[in-house]
């Protein structure tokens, strides 16, 4: 099939919002969602940042050169201010 230039963008937006749609319908999260909600939970709820900065004494990010910025900030608030992180990247 045959796609003009100009309708590909429109394809695609309609095929994410038909995803959208089926994630919400089926009360599922995707990985790039699991992250944001995640990170909206703990920026948001003190209580639950602060019972999970308790939980980890350590936290060890392998592959740390992938860390994209959601994940980094995540790291950022599970770490505190304690600060024991240790990264290893290739």
């Amino acid at each position: 099939m045959y796609v003009e230039k100009g309708d590909k963008g429109k394809i695609l937006k309609g095929l994410y919002e038909e995803y959208s749609r089926r994630l919400e319908s089926m009360q599922c999260l995707d990985f790039d969602d699991l992250l944001l909600k995640t990170y909206q939970i703990l920026v948001a709820n003190e209580d639950v940042r602060e019972k999970w900065q308790r939980r980890f004494s350590y936290i060890l990010v392998d592959e740390f050169q992938d860390t994209n910025d959601i994940q980094f900030d995540l790291v950022k608030l599970l770490v505190g201010s304690v600060n024991n992180l240790f990264v290893v990247g290739d």
